[in-house]
């Protein structure tokens, strides 16, 4: 029997391993139109780019889906619990980088975001990976070639109650580099008018119109 026994023993231990899943999970990077509207039925992006000629940041929409559920709480006909409070709101991203270059150490940050999601839906939002003082650095280190980067965050926050709430870790590679984008003379790049305007970004160019 005690052969048995052991192999009872085993399989509890391997269920108490297993982590709980974040109440909140990030699902697939999407980037956003020129609109700033991220889609929930487009196709996730793998991998990223950015030119650092053409902008300075690194826009990328996120589906994100919350668990939590409330269950209302009565007492006599006086709900305890109302509509929202299983509501979650995002107020932190926490980032860091790794690099494919020696010497090219990227600061990690912690930036505040703001986002809110009711319980037991689907939302999106729209996040910038690349930090100010990681573009600084990233501005000097691809003056001699790109550099591979590769973005881990993970977003904290708060339900109604005040309870903390931290998403799943999620990591995302980026290469960037300095085309030095110009338009044949006497050519120049048409005028972003978008408030998301795709150039620099995963092969995004301008177009070159007349001056």
């Amino acid at each position: 029997m005690k052969p048995i026994h052991l192999a009872v023993l085993l399989a509890f231990g391997a269920g108490a391993c297993v982590d709980t899943p974040s109440a909140v999970q990030i699902f697939q990077a999407t980037p956003p139109d020129a609109s700033c509207s991220v889609s929930t039925s487009s196709a996730g992006l793998l991998r990223g780019s950015l030119d650092l000629s053409l902008s300075q940041g690194y826009l990328m929409g996120f589906v994100v889906r919350s668990s939590l559920t409330d269950t209302p709480v009565v007492v006599g006909d006086s709900p305890l619990s109302g509509e929202d409070t299983d509501a979650v709101y995002l107020d932190e991203m926490e980032v860091s980088y790794d690099t494919n270059r020696s010497g090219v150490n990227l600061d990690d940050a912690t930036v505040p975001i703001y986002n809110a999601i009711q319980g037991g839906e689907e939302g999106t939002l729209l996040l910038n990976l690349i930090t100010s003082d990681a573009l600084e650095d990233l501005d000097t280190a691809t003056e001699s070639g790109e550099v591979e980067v590769l973005v881990t965050l993970r977003l904290h926050g708060k339900t109604a109650t005040g309870s903390e709430v931290e998403t799943n870790e999620i990591s995302y590679p980026i290469v960037v580099y300095k085309s030095g984008f110009a338009c044949p003379s006497p050519q120049v790049p048409e005028e972003a008018t978008e408030p998301c305007d795709p150039r620099g970004q995963n092969g995004n160019v301008p177009a070159c119109v007349a001056p």
